[in-house]
């Protein structure tokens, strides 16, 4: 199943072979459902939704008109509290005691591979996963998405500087092992011409004739280093890991790159806790 989003309609579309299924982020983030059926070219069908106003169905806050009631919208994803009265996806209570619902989008998040939900009934072997996060901003959902979001970005660094990690040790021990099988076959005739070099200077009255000799043989390498570029057609090993070191995408840098923070979020999360709405 391929998935696309389309940033200027806000419209997700999910495709099979034959058959296709849109939704969009509607009117104050509520999830609209706009198509399914035979395949086609994925467009905002939100027209072919015709609103209509209803005496006995309350309108959300914000509504454009009387017509715009979640009790007469096709909605993704309903819950209970928002005026309306269908058969909820998804019901939460609170400390409160309040089961009032007002989910609206978030974020959503495209995956390549099937990622099957834990503990729920789900599909297996698609190409793609769609995940949308929804939020109530009026509830503590708001509090545990952010803690999950927390914890989902020290993970994520964790896992990022433990790669940064494994391509270090990698290419430190490629390098080590080419540097020394090099070192152990410089050629003769190098030998000889260093040290017939050194010798001259040392006739010439040098007080450190080593030194220079060294000196301008590392010129001459770097030089040479300058000239240099690597084939990578021949080069399987440096191709598989690369000559740089690999760029971490998504995360929050400073984090990534101070231990001492990772400690102090991750020590505030579990001083903190989670509040959990029960399902």
């Amino acid at each position: 199943m391929a998935i696309t989003f389309l940033k200027d309609t806000g419209t997700f579309y999910l495709a099979t072979d034959r058959t296709c299924y849109m939704f969009r982020i509607f009117d104050k983030g509520y999830l609209l459902s706009t198509y399914w059926g035979t395949k086609i070219q994925p467009a905002d069908l939100t027209r072919l939704w015709q609103p209509f106003p209803s005496g006995f169905s309350p309108v959300y806050s914000g509504a454009a008109d009387s017509r715009h009631s979640l009790d007469l919208i096709p909605t993704e994803y309903p819950v209970y509290g928002g005026g309306d009265f269908r058969v909820p996806a998804f019901s939460a209570r609170f400390e409160t005691g309040s089961r009032l619902l007002d989910l609206t989008y978030r974020s959503h998040v495209i995956f390549d591979g099937c990622i099957e939900p834990q503990g729920l009934p789900g599909l297996s072997g698609g190409e793609q996963t769609l995940e949308v996060t929804l939020a109530d901003e009026f509830t503590g959902l708001i509090a545990e998405l952010e803690t999950d979001r927390t914890r989902a970005m020290l993970t994520a660094c964790s896992t990022g500087n433990k790669y940064l990690s494994a391509h270090e040790d990698a290419f430190t021990a490629y390098a080590g092992a080419q540097w020394a099988q090099a070192v152990n076959a410089v050629p003769v005739a190098l030998i000889r011409a260093f040290l017939l070099r050194i010798r001259a200077l040392e006739m010439k009255g040098e007080s450190a004739p080593q030194s220079v000799a060294t000196g301008e043989l590392r010129d001459a390498l770097s030089r040479q280093g300058s000239l240099y570029h690597f084939d990578m057609t021949q080069e399987p090993v440096l191709s598989g890991t690369g000559m740089h070191r690999p760029q971490i995408t998504d995360v929050d840098t400073e984090l990534l790159r101070s231990p001492a923070k990772r400690m102090m979020l991750a020590r505030k999360l579990a001083e903190n806790g989670e509040t959990k709405a029960e399902e």
